[in-house]
């Protein structure tokens, strides 16, 4: 759109300077009115992308930041739960009854009297 405007405002302009009619010069002044408009409006639209870009980059950080704290603590609780697995096979393995035959009683006993 920008395009076939600037193109408009060139036509027009030179169209001024062989005689302008006081129609095409209001016609000319009504057209760069328009585009300053427009061109004004285009920089405010870039701004706003710029501050929307800024603040999701800022978002963006902040969940990579907070990810990072979940992921290691994930990590801790994996090694905690494998820690706590290993503790209880070896209690388990502590806590069995004691095999003896009755051979071994009597022998430990004969030792006691």
């Amino acid at each position: 759109m920008m395009g076939a405007l600037l193109v408009l405002l060139v036509l027009f302009s030179r169209s001024a300077h062989n005689s302008e009619s006081p129609q095409a010069l209001a016609a000319r002044q009504q057209l760069e009115a328009d585009m300053l408009l427009a061109k004004e409006s285009l920089a405010w639209r870039s701004e706003q992308l710029v501050a929307v870009r800024a603040r999701t980059a800022e978002d963006l950080a902040k969940a990579r930041l907070q990810l990072a704290g979940v992921e290691e603590n994930s990590r801790q609780i994996a090694d905690e739960l494998e820690k706590l697995i290993r503790d209880s096979d070896a209690l388990a393995a502590t806590t069995r009854p004691l095999e003896t035959s009755d051979n071994d009683i009597r022998l430990l006993e004969e030792k006691l009297k």
